[in-house]
């Protein structure tokens, strides 16, 4: 143990940027003496945001934390680490197994820090450097919640070896800042699970979402193991599998802003030139007839008429001459 600690130390001596994570850590300097004591921190800030909109008014920059369990142990000397590294070298495990086992979940408090964007633009240092931490005489930490380990695994290569962590996989509320770090592992994580579980890792009973997504958009390569959603169409709003609406309540910004597209395209239409408008409507109105189903091409030229009303119109007829022909 003692080679493999100076070998530690080599490592964080020759990159001296690392020092903040090396002290919060505290790997090279302490054995704890149970795994039940944790004191982690995500350096990858992410951002929270109020309707779940991506609205710079409204947006926070956020650092999670774990701090340390409030029943914890002390730890160790050099010499107790090394004579319980061979006499017992699975002793943090032993120690985290036996406690869930006989009930006593050991559970952490997760907090957070929160700085809005005003106060990130003039903070003392890039927010995103991440050889430097948030002070928290300046940005305190909130807790929000606690992390609780409740069941020790019953397959290990089921539970444990086919896991797959994304910090990719964000709840509504959530999204990734421009942190550099933090972008590449939204993309890396994914990359590493496919190629070491697979394109469907995420049907395998460890991944997969307690609240089933229904997304037949989303199918198809090796070993899939859900059904591949059988004959459902691989689209959204099919008339051939409709999906019952949810109704709620809440109206986000990004649906109103979502209705002014509708204007944007109105401009459009007012530069393009009478032969491009002619061969528009001739194209889009071939290949609408051809649908055969009517709803289809009500709900088409519905959003044409939404754009412009002499474009769906024109296209309703050329529509119709097509039909007789």
């Amino acid at each position: 143990m003692a080679i493999k600690r100076s070998i530690i130390l080599f490592v964080y001596l020759g990159s001296p940027e690392t020092s903040v994570y090396t002290l919060t850590e505290g790997v090279p300097v302490a054995d704890p003496t149970t795994s039940l004591r944790l004191n982690t921190f995500g350096l990858g800030g992410l951002m929270l945001f109020q309707d779940t909109q991506l609205i710079e008014t409204l947006a926070h920059f956020a650092r999670e934390r774990i701090p340390e369990r409030l029943d914890f142990g002390g730890l160790l000397e050099s010499a107790e680490a090394e004579k319980l590294a061979g006499s017992n070298p699975d002793h943090h495990k032993l120690d985290l197994f036996n406690a869930i086992e006989c009930g006593e979940f050991p559970s952490w408090t997760a907090s957070v820090q929160v700085l809005e964007l005003k106060d990130a633009e003039s903070f003392r240092w890039n927010i995103f450097d991440m050889t430097k931490i948030w002070p928290h005489t300046d940005v305190p930490s909130r807790p929000f919640g606690k992390m609780t380990l409740n069941k020790n695994p019953t397959n290990f290569f089921a539970d444990i070896e086919q896991a797959a962590f994304s910090p990719s996989n964000m709840v509504p509320g959530i999204a990734p800042s421009a942190d550099p770090v933090l972008q590449a592992r939204l993309s890396s994580y994914p990359d590493a699970a496919r190629y070491r579980l697979g394109t469907n890792y995420q049907q395998l009973k460890s991944n997969e979402p307690h609240c089933s997504v229904y997304a037949p958009y989303q199918r198809d390569g090796l070993s899939s193991i859900n059904g591949n959603y059988g004959s459902d169409p691989n689209y959204v709003r099919s008339s051939f599998g409709p999906l019952a609406p949810v109704t709620c309540k809440v109206q986000t910004v990004h649906d109103i802003q979502h209705e002014l597209w509708s204007g944007k395209l109105t401009v459009f239409t007012s530069e393009v030139v009478d032969d491009d408008f002619e061969n528009l409507v001739r194209n889009v109105a071939g290949d609408l007839a051809n649908v055969k189903g009517e709803r289809v091409r009500r709900e088409a030229i519905e959003i044409f008429r939404r754009v412009d009303e002499d474009l769906a119109i024109r296209i309703e007829r050329k529509i119709a001459e097509l039909s007789t022909q």
